[in-house]
């Protein structure tokens, strides 16, 4: 939908889509997707422009910013792992192991896996199945948990009875100025969410079999 009704959408409604999308799932339960719900005539003007003038940024009541925050596992894991002690899902040595891993699975310091796999990591893949550590590919990570984020806000934001246009195209440094936006943060993508005006084009695609293979 890139033509939206202009009735606004009511708060409550936006708490429980994002409510939703924030049980999305995260490594370590880190959490670092935050949101940006941008709803002030001034706020959504700055972002048209960052935008590229689209449509749907124009006629949208609401423009929601999905950010993540590159110093998450400094500043969620202690408070993520407490809320697992706390709800009894880990003891504290659990929790205490899993402290010590997640700051070397992070950490790019001279003994850290993040150092260690940037040198190593290719002729070791060869031997062994080896993953995409978050302190070589960090953005990647932080992207995919906005994805997840994403994709939950849009099917909850969809059987709520609304409509949404996911917005990629758009210039980082001006949003995140815009939005006052922390310099440690991403922002891989915006979502238009509202009412729709019309019914939306059906978009054709092409023969899902030439897109599957069995094996």
């Amino acid at each position: 939908m890139r033509n939206f009704a202009p009735d606004p959408v009511p708060e409550e409604l936006l708490k429980r889509l994002l409510q939703i999308a924030h049980h999305s799932p995260s490594g370590f339960n880190l959490q670092p997707v935050h949101y940006v719900v941008v709803q002030e005539p001034k706020n959504k003007k700055a972002l048209f422009h960052a935008c590229f003038n689209q449509e749907a940024v124009a006629t949208a009541p609401t423009i929601v910013a999905f950010t993540a925050d590159r110093n998450v596992e400094r500043n969620n894991l202690k408070l993520s792992l407490q809320i697992e002690i706390d709800a009894g899902h880990m003891s504290s040595d659990e929790a205490e192991e899993m402290y010590k891993f997640a700051q070397m699975y992070f950490s790019h310091a001279p003994i850290g896996l993040g150092w260690v796999a940037k040198l190593f990591a290719p002729i070791y893949r060869l031997f062994s199945p080896t993953p995409e550590l978050p302190a070589v590919y960090k953005k990647a990570w932080l992207h995919l948990h906005v994805g997840f984020n994403v994709m939950s806000f849009i099917l909850a934001a969809q059987s709520a009875g609304l409509s949404t246009c996911p917005i990629g195209a758009f210039d980082p440094w001006r949003v995140k100025r815009a939005l006052k936006i922390p310099r440690q943060s991403v922002v891989p993508l915006l979502v238009a969410v509202g009412y729709k005006r019309e019914e939306p084009t059906k978009k054709e695609r092409l023969p899902l079999d030439d897109f599957i293979r069995w094996m």
